[in-house]
C-alpha cells in the first residue's frame, strides 16, 4: 500500500502527501485476518427420554449447544428443555401439553456491513498499523487524514464492543 500511493502522487505530479512519506509506513506489522480470526468449535448435547402406556404418554428432551466463533471473542450457547404429555380421559377426550425453554446467549460483531463490518476492516485496514502501540492504545489510521476511509482498527473493535445478548423463550400449549 505504502509503495502504490507513493508511486500514485508521483504519477500525478503532485506532492506526497505526510503519511506516505513517512517510512514507518512501509513496514507490514499486522496481518488483520490473523489479529482477529482463529478455530471455531462447536459442541452440542442432546438428551430425550420417551415412553407411555395406552392411557397416557411422556415425551423430555434436553440440550445443550455451545458454538465458539472463528472471530476472536465471538459465540452462542443455548440450552433448551422440553416437555410433553398426553393423556386419554375418555375415548373422545385426550388431555395434553407441550412446554419448551430455551434460554440463549451470544457475542456477535456486525459483519454485514460494507462500511463498518468486522471482516471487511479486517480487509481493508492498512498493515503498516499496529494492533495495540507501544503506548497501549489501539492503532488508528487517523495519521491519513481520512485517505484509507473511515474504518476502524478491527482489533480494537472486538475488544471495546459490547455485543453480547441474552434472550429467554417459553413456549407452550
Amino acid at each position: 500500500l505504502y509503495k502504490l500511493k507513493r508511486e500514485r502522487y508521483t504519477n500525478d505530479g503532485v506532492a506526497i502527501e505526510a503519511p506516505w512519506e513517512d517510512a514507518y509506513y512501509s513496514t507490514q506489522r499486522t496481518d488483520w485476518q490473523k489479529a482477529i480470526l482463529g478455530s471455531g468449535k462447536v459442541n452440542n448435547i442432546d438428551f430425550n427420554l420417551q415412553g407411555g402406556n395406552d392411557v397416557s404418554t411422556y415425551y423430555f428432551s434436553t440440550s445443550f449447544y455451545d458454538e465458539k466463533g472463528i472471530i476472536d471473542q465471538s459465540y452462542f450457547k443455548r440450552f433448551s428443555t422440553r416437555i410433553n404429555t398426553e393423556h386419554k380421559i375418555k375415548p373422545w377426550l385426550k388431555v395434553g401439553q407441550n412446554l419448551q425453554l430455551t434460554y440463549g446467549e451470544n457475542n456477535g460483531f456486525n459483519n454485514i456491513s460494507s462500511q463498518t463490518g468486522l471482516l471487511f476492516s479486517a480487509l481493508r485496514f492498512n498493515p503498516a498499523i499496529p494492533t495495540v502501540n507501544d503506548d497501549g492504545t489501539y492503532g488508528t489510521s487517523k495519521a491519513f487524514a481520512n485517505q484509507l476511509g473511515d474504518i476502524n482498527n478491527p482489533y480494537s473493535t472486538i475488544q471495546q464492543a459490547d455485543a453480547y445478548n441474552r434472550k429467554y423463550r417459553a413456549i407452550g400449549n
